[in-house]
């Protein structure tokens, strides 16, 4: 089971699923060529426009630096100039090219927390998890409740299996900022470590604050393990209520069926068949109503699934006892046929002969 970070919590989720891949930039960016070119006369502009502005230029230089010189003011334009240049190359995905900048800059302003963010970020983009957690590191030195920092330190905990740890973090940040999408990562790092019952009270925490499908879906699935059967299907059922995962749903309409609640299956079953054209929809369809006795829908709907998949071996014999069900001879051995002709067991044909027999006499 995936964890699943809040968007506002930045960009943890380049840290689930990725694969390793280790990249060292350069220590030092040095533009070159047209590039220096244009950075300076972009900086030699601005400052012209400072100096030529008529209202008083102290409140702007003050902005700036505290320092009067046009050297310090140049030095620091500059450097608004390449974070522009760097936030660029990261939106066009160039990270390598923005994260040589931002290293670079980084030396004349080590305490810059966003151009850390920015850097750390950056590493997490190009799967080097390790540079990433440093980063995060010296921006909890500054600032020991960063909520991009803490977010990011758990999360390269959780990948890389330091559950105790990332527990710990996503605890830190609840202190900080409660959400229920924190309540939630912590149910399943708990679950990973199968401390179920500790498991289920963050994942009930993270659902008084925000009733979501995935995390009733979440409660369903450890309902599941427990062997708690009752409190799975009713779990699955406010998942679907609010939700519109088709993959929820069927496994809901499946549980049906293996309660008997075959009205309710079919219910689902019509529902999403519409949506997905499955096989196994119009199979599960169409079982719902040959367990209801409404044989006649199950066998249009076999027929209709059985134009698209017609070697469908589940289909054909399912077809066969629907024919059964119906006592109709004739057409459940055309069906039976249609079934060994596609390499059905010799034990299953002999089995559906056997029920054939009992409804010819």
């Amino acid at each position: 089971m995936k964890i699943y970070i809040l968007i506002l919590l930045l960009f943890s989720s380049f840290f689930i699923g990725c694969e390793k891949k280790t990249f060292t930039p350069k220590t030092t960016y040095k533009p070159s060529g047209d590039y220096l070119t244009e950075t300076l006369k972009e900086t030699d502009n601005l400052l012209n426009k400072i100096n030529n502005e008529k209202k008083d230029n102290s409140e702007i230089i003050n902005q700036v630096d505290t320092s009067n010189r046009v050297s310090d003011i140049k030095t620091i334009t500059v450097n608004k100039i390449l974070i522009k240049k760097a936030m660029k190359f990261k939106k066009k995905g160039e990270y390598e090219r923005a994260l040589n900048i931002l290293l670079d800059l980084l030396k004349d302003e080590p305490k810059n927390i966003s151009i850390l963010e920015n850097i750390s970020e950056l590493f997490a983009s190009l799967n080097n998890f390790k540079q990433s957690n440093i980063y995060a590191e010296r921006i909890l030195k500054l600032d020991d409740k960063n909520i991009f920092a803490l977010t990011t330190i758990a999360s390269v905990y959780a990948k890389n299996d330091q559950t105790d740890k990332a527990i710990k973090a996503y605890k830190k940040l609840i202190k900080i900022s409660p959400n229920y999408i924190l309540y939630h990562n912590i149910g399943v790092l708990y679950e990973k470590l199968k401390k179920f019952k500790k498991a289920f009270e963050y994942y009930k925490k993270a659902i008084r604050l925000n009733k979501s499908e995935e995390g009733y879906y979440s409660l369903a699935l450890l309902a599941k393990k427990l062997r708690d059967n009752k409190n799975f299907i009713n779990y699955l059922e406010k998942a679907v209520k609010i939700g519109k995962s088709i993959k929820i749903k069927r496994i809901l309409a499946k549980e049906y069926l293996n309660q008997k609640r075959y009205n309710k299956a079919e219910i689902i079953y019509t529902e999403i068949s519409k949506k997905t054209n499955s096989i196994d929809d119009f199979n599960g369809l169409a079982s719902a109503y040959l367990l209801e006795g409404k044989y006649t829908n199950a066998e249009r709907t076999y027929l209709n699934a059985l134009k698209i998949t017609p070697n469908n071996k589940e289909l054909l014999y399912n077809i066969a006892i629907c024919y059964l069900k119906m006592k109709n001879p004739q057409k459940m051995k055309i069906a039976i046929k249609n079934y060994e002709r596609k390499g059905a067991s010799i034990t299953e044909i002999r089995k559906l002969k056997v029920y054939l027999s009992k409804i010819s006499k």
